[in-house]
């Protein structure tokens, strides 16, 4: 893992794209604390859960439509509104 803080992202923005290509995660600190962690976008990664928790996330935000919720995920809005989603 690697550790960035937030003043040196934001003047070395290529050190995160070097960790992406070598398919590393890197955490993102502010004054020493974790603020936020970056990560690759992988197939592995998407199918352990990631892909459903980013869509809940934007749906949530309204930046996503139900009908695009449930097209992300693979199932129907009615399936959605079953479970309150709505």
């Amino acid at each position: 893992m690697n550790v960035i803080g937030i003043k040196q992202l934001q003047t070395n923005v290529r050190q995160l794209s070097h960790n992406f290509a070598h398919n590393e995660y890197t955490l993102i600190t502010r004054k020493g604390k974790p603020i936020g962690i970056a990560l690759p976008f992988s197939d592995e990664l998407m199918q352990s859960g990631l892909k459903a928790w980013l869509a809940m996330k934007t749906f949530e935000k309204g930046d996503l439509s139900l009908g695009q919720l449930a097209d992300s995920l693979g199932k129907t809005s009615r399936y959605f509104a079953n479970f309150g989603a709505i």
